[in-house]
């Protein structure tokens, strides 16, 4: 089983369509609203509670072959970020 950390590293040299294999496994949903000048609000929606969780290391526990015992506490399954594009002349369609 391939970890998360190197998945998201191999995500730099796989094809576009792997990526979105990939992020359709992990985000169930992503919204955009616009707002005036140019500023825009994205929520990403996860599958799992990935956004600001945490390895603990368990009090107490016993070393493993592996080392010490860690448990995950679970973080938030959306972000929210707000944006700010800078503006851009669209360009004119030439007549034919």
């Amino acid at each position: 089983m391939i970890d998360f950390g190197t998945r998201i590293t191999e995500l730099k040299t796989m094809k576009a369509k792997a990526k979105k294999e990939f992020l359709e496994g992990i985000v169930s949903k992503a919204t955009v609203i616009s707002a005036p000048d140019n500023r825009y609000t994205c929520t990403i929606h996860f599958r799992l509670p990935y956004v600001q969780d945490k390895l603990l290391k368990v009090i107490g526990a016993k070393k493993t072959a592996k080392g010490a015992r860690f448990t995950v506490q679970d973080g938030k399954d959306t972000i929210t970020a707000q944006l700010h594009l800078p503006f851009m002349k669209r360009r004119r369609r030439q007549k034919s």
